[in-house]
């Protein structure tokens, strides 16, 4: 608890690895840090694969009740998609649908002008657009959940332009999921980030 180098205070202090955990974290609570581990949901039942931006592949999962009261939608990277699973149990019992758009290392941005070795990459930024497209054209959207793991992006971005500094980092990141969000919003209902 008193180390400046692991966790939120990691990411303002001098650290050599602002995503370092204790020794001594407990595996299982390690797994839920880095999201979704592989054979979890929602890598299985229920997954569809979508061809976007050419030869890109997409996740788009639908749990759907029948004679659902409501449509939740989550979006974002494996930081959003872990709460597929806990979201599909509270949506069974109260007949909610449920849909997942997500791509792993992706963040939901509306940038474009960067690497494609980085997570605003061409193939990202093809599913971000492509996302926010399916999401505009729906009426039936209740609440959006959208997640991801900002700070990495924002370590992404500081690094590759090293004149921003950290907190032009972040405002830059959060700039760019604000209009992302923005594009796509009127249509959507309530939004949580």
């Amino acid at each position: 608890a008193g180390d400046p180098c692991i966790g939120a205070q990691a990411m303002v202090n001098d650290c050599r690895d602002r995503f370092a955990l204790p020794d001594d974290f407990p595996e299982a609570e390690v797994a839920g840090d880095i999201g979704i581990v592989e054979g979890g949901m929602p890598y299985l039942e229920g997954c569809a694969y979508e061809v976007v931006g050419g030869d890109f592949l997409s996740r788009h999962c639908v749990w759907a009740q029948p004679n659902a009261r409501a449509t939740v939608v989550i979006v974002g990277d494996s930081h959003a998609a872990q709460w597929a699973d806990p979201l599909l149990d509270i949506a069974q019992r109260r007949g909610w649908n449920v849909e997942v758009y997500f791509r792993g290392g992706c963040l939901p941005s509306d940038r474009g002008d960067v690497e494609e070795t980085s997570s605003f990459g061409r193939t990202c930024q093809a599913w971000s657009a492509w996302v926010a497209a399916q999401i505009q054209e729906r009426t039936d959207i209740d609440i959006v959940l959208f997640g991801a793991r900002m700070s990495r992006y924002a370590s992404e971005r500081a690094e590759a332009d090293p004149s921003l500094g950290e907190g032009g980092a972040v405002t830059d990141v959060v700039d760019s999921v604000s209009r992302f969000i923005a594009g796509w919003r009127a249509g959507a209902g309530s939004v949580i980030v």
